[in-house]
């Protein structure tokens, strides 16, 4: 398994856990990656840090879309503008 890690910013939320592990297919192919809320910014962003466990393309995007349910900062494919996900693969 490859290793990666990403500091990511993504909207805001209360309700994310502090840190976790997402086990969510991406391409159909089984993919893991840990994560860990660094800091909140202001009352719209969060900064999570993401280290994938497996090496999937789009790993992290796919995984911060729709394992926590907040895509990436103005990410064009799982995020769009509005920062709603798309919940392509």
């Amino acid at each position: 398994s490859s290793h990666a890690e990403a500091d990511n910013l993504m909207p805001f939320d209360e309700d994310l856990p502090d840190s976790g592990i997402i086990t969510l297919p991406v391409d159909n192919k089984s993919a893991s990656s840990r994560y860990e809320l660094k800091r909140r910014i202001g009352n719209d962003v969060l900064h999570v840090q993401v280290e994938t466990m497996t090496g999937r393309k789009h790993q992290v995007r796919v995984h911060c879309a729709k394992g926590l349910g907040r895509p990436l900062f103005l990410d064009p494919l799982y995020g769009g503008s509005s920062g709603v996900s798309k919940g392509q693969d």
